[in-house]
């Protein structure tokens, strides 16, 4: 073996040397991490048998998950597989990959208020976006209202009904604009009467107001008269039409 390939192997030896010892520093600092977010759900819940007892859990296991109890035969800490951790944080009413992130900066919800999460969605108030149907969160942004507020419009448990998505387009206005956000309430999923709904008609996630006709079609409407037409889902079309969520409020968050 020449000089050059023994350099050129000691360099590739280095590399990966350094990428395992990255790896292996990501997994120490996610497991600690994880412990530190489980503390802190044990003093949010009121102690590990009250979390347990929320998520439907051993007392035990989450103990030696808050301890990160030691493979005898490693000697090193006890992992616990992703999947058993998205469980977990549905169990108990957190956003998925809650235990993977730092809540360092997280402010105190304050007396009077609760926390609504923003959601990576957009509807379309105009030609229509690819339509998911599922909410998932995954932006890191709430919006704090006022509790009685919530009550008086969304009724008990708006946290876990309550989703806060981005309006796009201008076919609802002037009563819904471009850049508005909607409160939608997602167990809402069929037509019960007029009113804004979130829809997927035929692959487009749209903002739209729906309403039923004599003939037994459901008209779906936009505010904005003088730029898009009425359209209408015949009886046996109505499969195609995928109800979203009922659209209960709109805030305007533009200066």
């Amino acid at each position: 073996m020449s000089l050059r390939q023994l350099k050129i192997n000691s360099i590739t030896f280095l590399i990966i040397q350094k990428v395992i010892k990255m790896i292996l520093n990501r997994i120490m600092d996610i497991n600690e991490l994880r412990r530190k977010n489980l503390r802190a759900l044990v003093e949010e819940f009121g102690g590990v048998g009250k979390l347990a007892e929320v998520a439907n859990r051993d007392q035990s296991q989450i103990s030696q998950w808050l301890n990160g109890s030691i493979i005898h035969a490693t000697g090193k800490p006890r992992g616990v597989r992703s999947s058993t951790l998205r469980d977990f944080e549905a169990a108990i009413g957190k956003p998925l990959n809650w235990l993977d992130q730092d809540h360092a900066d997280d402010e105190p919800i304050k007396d009077g208020y609760i926390e609504l999460t923003y959601y990576d969605i957009q509807s379309s108030a105009g030609p229509g976006k690819v339509a998911p149907v599922d909410y998932t969160p995954i932006l890191d942004r709430k919006i704090w209202v006022l509790e009685d507020w919530a009550l008086r419009n969304f009724g008990r448990g708006a946290i876990d009904k309550i989703r806060i998505i981005d309006n796009v387009g201008d076919s609802m206005s002037p009563t819904i604009n471009n850049g508005d956000v909607l409160f939608v309430d997602v167990t809402q999923r069929e037509y019960v009467a007029d009113g804004i709904y979130i829809i997927n008609w035929n692959g487009r996630l749209l903002t739209k107001r729906l309403r039923a006709m004599i003939d037994g079609r459901l008209a779906i409407i936009s505010d904005n008269k003088d730029q898009y037409d009425t359209e209408y889902v015949s009886e046996k079309d109505m499969d195609q039409l995928v109800i979203c969520g009922f659209v209960k409020k709109w805030w305007s968050l533009r200066g």
